[in-house]
């Protein structure tokens, strides 16, 4: 059988006692919540007191709004004139710019501020209209270069009195730019550019005016020819071919592109001689291969002084006369007319020298456009050419015109020649005056 258990007396008084406990503990704290809340006073409310009302007056404010006009108006006086011309109006001195033909129409897509169009057309301030002595083209950055060599003054070209009437227009046309186009200008002879400024300048009336004064003092007389004072130096040396060898209008042309020109306008007055300063060993090999040994050379020198006493005496003739003295560029240029002339030996060959040829030059120009181009984020900057020979030189004989031709046609540029004074000045502001009179 199985047993029976017993029961654990102990644990059920205390089981007993525990509930006992908690009951009688509840009942007590139950108790003093309903005492507090029963306790309580009820809330007494105040009601707002009335404000007494107020007795509203009519104000009356009397205006005399005739007398008061009548105070403050000014005498009315009465004007009588027969002609609108006869009306006093002050002399209002207002320097508005005109936006001729020095303003162009933009079509570049978006505007992109101003110069840049606005829109799908706006008005370009900054780009100017240039008539370059017959060329006409375009820019927001300008650059007039100009030859001053001796080549500029030879007897058939005008001399100094026509050079005066290049630099008479060259000031003219920077007169005529838009004050929101950038220029400058530059002369050279040699390896010696002379620039206007060292960066492109506003076309402010000040610094039209500044480069008026400034220009003048080219070729201006015996004293002053061919004089160039070189303040300009091309900073990258690396193009090919010519590798920092860039003399004359080319340098000039590697300048303006430094200078971040985006229209050039050379005026030049001979291709010129375009050495590649070999090293003496080279020079020698050269001359052994084009056959110049030292009788060729004895003849040379013998020649040279010929020309140079014949020059002499001409020029003496002249300043006796009055007349302007004859300007030779060089040694070359001045046998070469003497040939002509008779009084050296026909059969005499002209020295020859090393130097770079058309197609190198050409490709110069290509790669130094095409390199500031890209550097200043535009098209390749346009090369205008205006090649100005003498009046009894002819063109299609000329073997410069096609090599300036070239040059202009793969640099986004225009070509033309003048011949003589009288075609100078058929294209030029002097001209263009003197046949509306």
């Amino acid at each position: 059988m199985p047993r029976k258990r017993k029961l654990n007396l102990p644990l059920l008084e205390v089981i007993g006692i525990s509930i006992v406990l908690h009951v009688a503990g509840l009942l007590v704290l139950g108790g003093l919540t309903l005492y507090e809340v029963m306790s309580e006073p009820e809330p007494e409310f105040e009601a707002p007191q009335v404000a007494e009302p107020i007795d509203v007056k009519e104000l009356k404010v009397k205006v005399n709004l005739k007398k008061s006009a009548e105070k403050s108006a000014p005498p009315r006086q009465k004007i009588a004139v027969q002609n609108i011309s006869q009306l006093n109006v002050p002399n209002l001195d207002l320097d508005m710019p005109t936006l001729d033909n020095r303003v162009s129409i933009g079509f570049s897509g978006a505007g992109g501020g101003l110069g840049r169009g606005f829109g799908s057309g706006g008005i370009d301030i900054a780009k100017s209209a240039v008539n370059f002595f017959g060329i006409k083209s375009s820019g927001e950055r300008i650059m007039i270069v100009v030859d001053a060599s001796k080549y500029m003054l030879e007897d058939q070209k005008g001399g100094i009195p026509a050079y005066k009437i290049i630099k008479d227009e060259v000031a003219q046309i920077v007169q005529n730019l838009s004050p929101g186009t950038l220029f400058n200008v530059m002369f050279y002879n040699g390896g010696n550019v002379e620039a206007f400024s060292q960066v492109m300048m506003p076309a402010t009336p000040q610094n039209k005016d500044r480069l008026g004064n400034w220009i003048t003092k080219f070729n201006a007389n015996e004293n002053s020819i061919a004089n160039v004072r070189g303040n300009v130096s091309i900073s990258d040396k690396s193009v090919k071919p010519m590798e920092g060898l860039a003399f004359n209008w080319i340098k000039a042309a590697q300048a303006a592109n430094e200078m971040n020109s985006d229209a050039i306008f050379l005026l030049v007055g001979q291709w010129q001689h375009h050495p590649r300063y070999i090293t003496p060993e080279e020079k020698q090999k050269y001359l052994n291969e084009v056959k110049w040994g030292e009788e060729e050379e004895t003849k040379w020198g013998e020649a040279v002084n010929v020309a140079q006493a014949w020059l002499k005496e001409e020029n003496q003739k002249r300043r006796a006369s009055g007349k302007p003295i004859k300007i030779v560029h060089s040694n070359h240029v001045l046998i070469h007319e003497l040939k002509d002339l008779g009084v050296i030996e026909k059969r005499l060959r002209l020295k020859p020298d090393a130097a770079f040829n058309q197609e190198e030059i050409v490709k110069y120009m290509q790669g130094i456009g095409r390199k500031y181009g890209k550097e200043h984020d535009r098209k390749p900057a346009s090369t205008n050419i205006v090649l100005f020979l003498g009046a009894d030189e002819d063109e299609d004989e000329n073997r410069d015109v096609e090599k300036f031709k070239d040059v202009a046609r793969k640099n986004r540029g225009k070509f033309r020649v003048l011949e003589g004074m009288d075609a100078l000045e058929n294209v030029t502001t002097r001209g263009s005056s003197r046949s509306r009179s």
